[in-house]
């Protein structure tokens, strides 16, 4: 270019015009290579979803329908599992029944396989032994679950609460059971700053993964909680553990938190450690035996005393 200028090939308007289109092509360029690679890095992630999608009966639990009794939701009969970085079992021998609108709760200290035993419910993990027996009415368990680690989806307010092509009335009244009253009227708004949306707290986005919850309660045979409330303020709090109270009289529910104070509200409570139960009961029960929970739920409790 500066040849050409040099020796009157070209006037200095035209070599202007020509360096600034070479700049402008470079940055295409560039912005392209750029969105191809995270376009790429979006896919890679993706990917486990699209398979567990495409792939629904291998991830299905394994249903084995008994003549068991009708009072019985599931029953989990020696169930084992372990991680394949680890040299021993995660959950171990597990053996328990869940009854038709039983509310339980699940304590214990980090580690204790609380997670672990959630996720062999719902279908994520097999188990390496024992199996799940369901209700011979249940040809597929619908479990709905509001994990710790919810998901933030950059997509609507609508899309982040319905999970079908079902007609929804009323969802702006699940936001305001949850305090997010001001996402009312707002449904088609994106939630995600990165895409000049609305972008929400932490506890925002957990309020809003319990609506989603409340929204489809009705449908499911299972409710799951895990750790609900890790990430509200104590108002919050204690608004969403009634709202979760309530649905459990309604569900089949299990919570599991270190709230202990939750374990007073439920029917029965499991006390986990080394992925087995050490202790069951109700909450008088448990206190009145002066064990595990005893010393749990005391050591909490003097906090508030």
């Amino acid at each position: 270019m500066l040849n050409l200028y040099m020796n009157n090939l070209i006037d200095i308007e035209k070599a202007t015009l020509i360096l600034s289109g070479i700049y402008a092509l470079k940055d295409g360029v560039f912005v392209i290579i750029m969105n191809y690679s995270e376009a790429l890095g979006i896919a890679y992630k993706v990917r486990p979803f699209m398979e567990l999608v495409n792939n629904q009966e291998s991830n299905t639990p394994v249903i084995k329908n008994q003549t068991i009794d009708n009072d019985i939701l599931v029953s989990l009969e020696n169930i084992s599992f372990s991680y394949n970085d680890l040299d021993r079992d995660s959950i171990n021998n597990f053996n328990f029944k869940i009854l038709n609108n039983q509310s339980i709760a699940i304590v214990g200290n980090n580690g204790a396989g609380k997670s672990t035993l959630i996720k062999l419910l719902c279908g994520f993990y097999q188990p390496t032994g024992g199996q799940f027996l369901w209700n011979k009415k249940i040809k597929y368990p619908k479990i709905l679950a509001m994990f710790q680690d919810f998901s933030k989806f950059p997509l609507s307010v609508a899309d982040n609460l319905i999970l079908d092509n079902a007609a929804y009335e009323n969802i702006d009244s699940f936001l305001t059971r949850v305090d997010l009253d001001f996402l009312s009227g707002k449904l088609d708004d994106v939630l995600s700053f990165e895409i000049s949306g609305h972008d929400l707290s932490i506890g925002q986005w957990q309020k809003l993964s319990l609506a989603r919850v409340l929204l489809h309660a009705e449908k499911a045979d299972l409710l799951i909680f895990d750790e609900p409330n890790s990430a509200l303020d104590p108002q919050s709090e204690a608004n969403i553990i009634d709202l979760i109270l309530e649905e459990s009289k309604k569900k089949t529910s299990i919570i599991i938190s270190h709230r202990m104070s939750v374990c007073k509200f439920v029917d029965d409570v499991i006390v986990m450690d080394n992925g087995q139960i050490i202790e069951y009961g109700n909450h008088e029960h448990l206190m009145a035996k002066k064990g595990k929970y005893y010393k749990m739920f005391s050591e909490q409790a003097r906090f508030y005393l």
